[in-house]
């Protein structure tokens, strides 16, 4: 099933975030209306076999992740052109991105603590 026939956004939608290995837009599921973010990775970059068995292996990890602090992996969809990783929305945005709206761009040092446990919590579970 093409993966435009199950979200909306896929091609149009709110675009989340964007890097070298593609873009990140905000798509909703049609039938439950759940919105997720759709990672789209251009095919034609991956340069080759070693790259794509690192791309594979990396989505086969995400697959068997089950962590609070990890993003997980909804579903992925291949077209001719594009892979799609549908991945559960964090609307709360990066950490980056919070750090950037905080005076002074600094947390205090419980909230260190405390995104600190998460990461390391996250990292043990991996």
């Amino acid at each position: 099933i093409p993966i435009d026939e199950v979200y909306d956004g896929v091609h149009h939608g709110k675009v989340l975030g964007s890097g070298v290995e593609g873009v990140v837009r905000l798509v909703k599921h049609k039938t439950t209306g759940v919105e997720y973010a759709s990672k789209s990775i251009d095919i034609g970059l991956i340069k080759d076999a070693e790259s794509l068995q690192k791309l594979r292996n990396e989505i086969s990890i995400m697959c068997q992740v089950d962590h609070p602090n990890i993003v997980r992996l909804e579903e992925v969809y291949q077209s001719e052109s594009e892979l799609f990783l549908v991945q559960e929305l964090c609307p709360g945005g990066d950490l980056f991105d919070r750090l950037d709206a905080m005076p002074d761009y600094h947390y205090s040092e419980n909230q260190c603590a405390r995104l600190v446990k998460q990461m390391l919590s996250a990292l043990l579970y991996l």
